[in-house]
């Protein structure tokens, strides 16, 4: 487009309006006038050109706005050339609505043209104008004929992909704006709400740029943002509630757009405050403000938050599904709850803490409790301690610049530095004991200890990095002090005194390789440096205070006498033993080095030599090892000790080195240690005095050893255990005073004796090596028992003997003598008949028994027979736990105690015996068996097979079960003499024989007694006695009969059934078994009967008869189709022994009659039915 022609046509319109307005009727004074052209914007461009028309009758509305309200000012009409002119307007605020004619839409605003806003259909409105006050405005209105829509979905996005898929749920009621923005401010131009199939159409709309505004129905929000913008893909980013904008958009003839809603998930939370800072939530805590809250969606990246109020509780709502990060943001003064408290974050050093979690979009989820608790914090003043006292006294400065550190673990969990008021504080410090560590810079040293309120960091040498382990209460501020200082140092000269004049001459050296130390007023070593080639020294890094300086000798040397005369190179050691020497105190201030502190020494004769162990039973090769410990005093002529520090002590090797000797004539003094005893020479004396020797100058003499040995010792402690539980010495033991011991050696019969004391305890000291014979006694009436601590084996009597081998330095120590007093166990073993786990003369019967006893601690065994009368006893015994084990046969049960277990043949329990409990008694059980075989009434072997049979006690315990053999028979067996029931269960159909069926054959389950209708039961109690095999306990079954089955008028009197020959009905017929009457029947209406469930067997069968007739003749030709009645004259007629088979049926029992009067009837043949014999069919016909 040419924009120079455009602005031209511009300007010849504007003109035009100009004339226009000035050919209206002059304006009133002072008012405003707005005047315009509605144009068809056919380029779309939103300017009016010069060959684009006007539009007539578009209806304008102007409308004034003032705050809140709103009115209508005027309402023109276009005219022909599209022109509306509205005037007379006082000043104010302003916007136009208007109405296009049919097919008509607004063109977008566009500066210097178009003033409407694209709507729906032929109505929009202009954005908001001011008039001034007199003022001319011009306006333009576009409008072309080019319209578009758009299309909506909206779906529930059950996935959360942000696609539509087939199975998603399509949501109504989702509220849909259509949103123009002009200027920067947004305008509603249309909008809708999805029907119930998700649907929304926007019709009749401007082309334009817009954004749609969404409204998710409850319980959805916007669901996660689609790749694309179509109606398959969310178009409106997710927000934090359920309303979200798209993107804008361009809609020029139409669209489709998908809106993506997920179900809004909750959470909840709560905040506690542990007032109380106990780690538990009491009742009466609540919530704290000030913490901020944030959840943001790992996902999608959508972040919320909130600070929580002092209402405990606090909520998230209209939250995308899955996973989030919560974070908690501590203000100052609080710190996270104590660890094992119910609170989710327990971190200390930190005001912040984070966890993942999931959230749901249905069912609200609930946060863990996040506690939080008054802040505990540590202060660390650091001050420089000009005093040296350890004290932060007010005119010392700050020190800035010290590291402050906590450690745990040894790692550093916060840290801080000191400013310049020397502070560094640590908030939000673990209540408990924390490490604090101060780390100084370069060539500054912690001062002394002040004590509870001052330098909390001190150490003996001086350092630069300190910690110290101090108790910080929770909720409290801890505050420690840290003092600072120069370190101090000393220097000097060690040097070869030849001439022993204390003084370093110009001929003397140094010497080199010596030790020297820095000891402080606590007798602490604080540094240690070695003399260098020149004998020269320095002991630097020393906190300021006072110091003794320390040289350790190296033999021979000895220290000269100190120095009195003051000179420089003096020797200052005052003070000397045999491994040091060692000076005044020294006082040092901050950062000073004290100098010339020397110390002269020389070279002095040496005395070496050694104890070494050995005796005439390893030797005295000295290939034992020698005596550590031996002291060796130098002695003068006159035996007194030379000086105090000429003595020694022999090393491990026992080898010792005596120094200090100058020319002269000396002895040596050798004092054992404990527990040793010489051996060359041979003397039970613990001193021993070596003859004279001569000693010269600088000698190095090598001194003939002497021999020891190192002796035994045997200790411990004699008691009585009372209470039998071989522990030593408990609440109920006493000590045991009296027991004598004696060892013999046995070779020298060199003999040690004691006894224990009257607290029990004994002592055998300075035994020399040997085989001893051992010999322990106890008072009498008490037996040895045995312990691992045991000095010896026990002993029933009293009396115990051990041989011991006592090598050199051997110590036995707590070793116990255990004493016990002995007791007799008696007891009886029987036949226990009436199985009450005890002997009872009247019912039970003795048992020959043999068995043993073993004592478990002493492992003694006892070999017992009871007489025949069943009774036993022992000669003394332990007390004590014992296994008892006995053999019994095949079929016998050790029945009491009741804890005995059987191996193969063999029983074993164990039991204890005390004073108070001395009895054994032995109850045997023999077990019976119980036998028998299920008959068949009927005398054949059918269905006995396979059946189930059971045996219970009278508690209806179940005992065993079994199944009957291919003949019936059972058995059980191993069966305690008890009472028992049988029961059994039988075949389908078969019943339990009854009293009047076991003439001939038992059965101990009768019908009688568990019901003529059930095939399952059981007998009565049956006694089985001890030891019984009890048989023939048989049961008898039979499957039920039938019986029948016609009584007909024999009109022939052929005594067979023929063709045409009635029945006859109301017979009554009875069935007698054994005498008793077993059933009766009526025959029915054509002279049927049926007799089902009964019994197999004989039967005698009667009949009651009318007076009109009698039984017909009796013939066996033709048997199937006879009479089984006996002829006879009464009006009772009868057939014996008429069969009913086992689980079949005789239908074979017909009854046959004459007339006794020809032509005289019983009444009931009177009126015969007619039979009707069509076959029954009730099946359809099918094709």
């Amino acid at each position: 487009m040419n924009h120079s022609n455009t602005g031209k046509r511009v300007l010849i319109l504007s003109l035009l309006l100009v004339m226009l307005l000035a050919a209206f009727l002059p304006a009133k004074a002072n008012t405003a006038t707005i005047a315009g052209q509605v144009f068809l914007d056919n380029d779309g461009n939103g300017l009016p050109q010069n060959d684009e028309k006007g539009l007539e009758g578009t209806e304008l509305s102007l409308i004034r706005v003032d705050g809140n309200l709103e009115s209508i000012i005027s309402q023109v009409r276009s005219d022909a050339d599209g022109a509306w002119r509205f005037d007379g307007l006082p000043d104010g605020t302003y916007y136009i609505s208007a109405t296009l004619p049919k097919n008509h839409y607004f063109t977008v605003p566009t500066p210097g043209g178009s003033i409407m806003l694209p709507g729906q259909g032929q109505t929009s409105r202009s954005p908001l104008f001011t008039l001034a006050k007199g003022e001319q405005v011009q306006k333009f209105i576009g409008a072309h004929k080019k319209s578009a829509y758009i299309n909506l979905i909206a779906f529930g996005d059950l996935n959360m992909n942000s696609g539509r898929m087939s199975n998603e749920p399509l949501l109504r009621d989702v509220q849909v704006n259509l949103i123009y923005e002009y200027e920067g401010k947004p305008y509603v131009v249309a909008q809708g709400t999805t029907n119930r199939d998700g649907e929304l159409q926007l019709r009749d709309l401007g082309p334009a740029t817009y954004r749609i505004g969404v409204t998710m129905p409850e319980p959805y929000i916007i669901g996660p943002l689609g790749s694309k913008l179509n109606l398959f893909y969310n178009t409106v980013p997710p927000t934090e509630t359920n309303y979200g904008e798209s993107e804008p958009f361009d809609l020029e003839r139409s669209i489709g757009l998908g809106i993506g809603g997920v179900k809004a998930g909750t959470l909840t939370g709560r905040v506690w405050m542990d007032e109380n800072m106990d780690g538990r939530m009491d009742a009466n805590e609540v919530g704290y403000p000030g913490i901020e809250i944030s959840l943001t969606h790992n996902t999608l990246g959508v972040s919320r938050s909130l600070t929580t109020t002092q209402d405990s509780q606090y909520r998230f709502e209209y939250l995308q599904a899955g996973d989030y990060t919560i974070t908690a943001t501590l203000p100052d003064g609080i710190m996270f709850a104590l660890p094992g408290s119910p609170s989710v974050y327990q971190k200390a050093y930190t005001d912040e803490q984070s966890q993942t979690l999931t959230i749901g979009n249905e069912t609200p989820t609930n946060f863990e409790v996040i506690g939080v608790m008054p802040t505990s914090s540590v202060t660390v003043i650091a001050f420089i301690d000009s005093k040296i006292d350890g004290q932060m006294d007010e005119a010392e400065p700050a020190f800035s610049g010290a590291a402050v550190e906590i450690i745990e673990q040894n790692k550093v969990v916060t840290s801080a530095t000191t400013n310049e008021q020397g502070t560094a504080t640590l908030d939000r410090v673990r209540g408990g004991e924390n490490t604090i560590r101060v780390s100084l810079p370069d060539g500054q040293v912690f001062t002394v200890d002040g004590g509870e309120n001052g330098n909390a960091f001190s150490s003996v040498s001086a350092a630069s990095v300190l910690q110290v382990t101090k108790m910080v209460e929770n909720g409290q501020n801890l505050v420690v002090y840290a003092g600072t200082t120069l370190p101090s140092a000393i220097s000097g000269t060690l040097f070869d005194d030849s001439n022993l004049n204390s003084v370093l001459d110009s001929n003397e050296s140094g010497l080199a390789g010596f030790t020297v130390q820095a000891v402080n007023a606590q007798g602490e070593v604080a540094a240690e440096a070695m003399t260098d080639a020149n004998g020269k020294y320095t002991l630097d890094k020393l906190v300021p205070a006072s110091y003794k300086v320390r040289f350790l000798l190296v033999s021979p040397y000895v220290f000269s006498n100190p120095g009195t005369t003051g000179q420089l190179g003096e020797n200052k050691v005052v003070e000397q033993t045999v491994a040091y020497g060692q000076t005044e105190a020294v006082p040092l201030s901050a950062g000073e080095t004290a100098v010339n502190l020397d110390a002269g020494a020389f070279r002095s004769a040496v005395l070496n030599g050694s104890v070494l162990l050995g005796d005439d039973i390893v030797g005295f090769d000295g290939q034992s090892g020698g005596l550590p410990g031996v002291k060796v005093d130098l002695l003068d002529e006159t035996g007194s000790p030379v000086s105090e520090h000429t003595t020694a002590l022999t090393d491990e090797q026992g080898a010792f080195s005596l120094k200090g000797a100058l020319p002269g004539t000396y002895s040596l003094r050798y004092t054992l240690p404990q527990d040793a005893k010489y051996s060359q020479p041979l003397t039970d004396d613990t001193v021993y005095t070596s003859g004279q020797i001569a000693v010269k100058a600088s000698d190095e003499l090598r001194i003939e050893p002497l021999f020891a040995v190192q002796t035994g010792t045997i200790s411990g402690l004699a008691y009585h255990d009372a209470d039998n539980d071989g522990a030593y010495i408990t609440e109920n033991d006493t000590v045991l005073p009296g027991v004598a011991i004696q060892l013999v050696n046995g070779t020298t019969l060199e003999a040690y004796n004691t006894t224990s004391a009257e607290d029990g305890t004994y002592l055998l000291r300075g035994i020399r090596p040997g085989s001893y014979q051992m010999t322990m006694t106890l008072p009498q009436g008490y037996a040895l028992d045995a312990n691992a601590n045991s000095l010896a084996p026990a002993a029933i009597s009293g009396t115990a003997q051990k041989t011991v081998d006592i090598a050199m330095g051997t110590r036995i120590t707590d070793s116990v003598l255990s004493a016990v007093k002995p007791i007799t166990i008696t007891g009886s073993a029987f036949y226990d008949n009436d199985l009450n786990f005890a002997y009872d003369a009247a019912q039970d019967t003795p048992y020959p028994l043999q068995f043993s006893l073993t004592h478990e601690r002493t492992s003694t065994l006892l070999s017992l027979s009871a007489d025949p009368q069943g009774a036993f006893a022992t000669a003394l015994a332990f007390p004590g736990k014992y296994q008892v084990v006995l053999s019994l046969p095949q079929d016998h049960l050790l029945h009491q105690p009741q804890n005995a277990a059987q191996e193969q043949l063999d029983w074993r329990f164990d039991t204890v015996f005390s004073k108070e409990n001395t009895r054994l008694d032995l109850g045997i059980v023999q077990l019976g068996s119980f036998s028998g075989a299920v008959w068949n009434m009927d005398g054949s072997q059918n269905d006995v097979a396979g059946l189930s049979l059971a045996i219970y006690n009278e508690n209806g315990e179940q005992v065993a079960q079994t199944t009957t053999d291919a003949a019936g028979n059972y058995a059980f067996t191993g069966l305690y003499p008890i009472n028992y029931l049988v029961e059994a269960r039988l075949p389908e159909g078969y019943r339990f024989a009854r009293k009047v069926d076991t003439s001939n054959r038992p059965s101990v389950i009768l019908s009688d007694l568990v019901g003529a209708n059930t095939g399952k039961g059981r007998s009565e109690a049956i006694k089985l006695n001890m030891g019984e095999q009890k048989t023939t306990q048989d049961i008898g079954m039979g499957a039920m009969g039938r019986l029948g089955d016609y009584a007909w008028l024999d009109l022939d009197k052929d005594g067979m059934q023929d063709a045409g020959e009635p029945g006859i009905p109301g017979l009554v017929i009875k069935l007698y078994q054994y005498g008793q009457l077993s059933a009766q029947a009526t025959t029915d209406e054509y002279g049927r009967y049926l007799f089902t469930g009964l019994f197999p067997g004989s039967y005698t069968l009667e009949v009651e008869m009318p007076a009109e007739i009698k039984p017909t003749r009796q013939q066996s030709e033709f048997r199937l189709v006879a009479s089984i009645l006996n002829p006879t004259e009464e009006q009772t007629a009868s057939a014996e022994n008429v069969v009913v088979p086992s689980g079949g049926r005789n239908l074979n029992a017909d009854l046959g009659f004459v007339l006794r009067q020809e032509g005289r009837y019983p009444e009931a043949l009177n009126n015969l039915p007619t039979k009707d014999w069509t076959k029954v069919n009730e099946q359809q016909p099918k094709r």
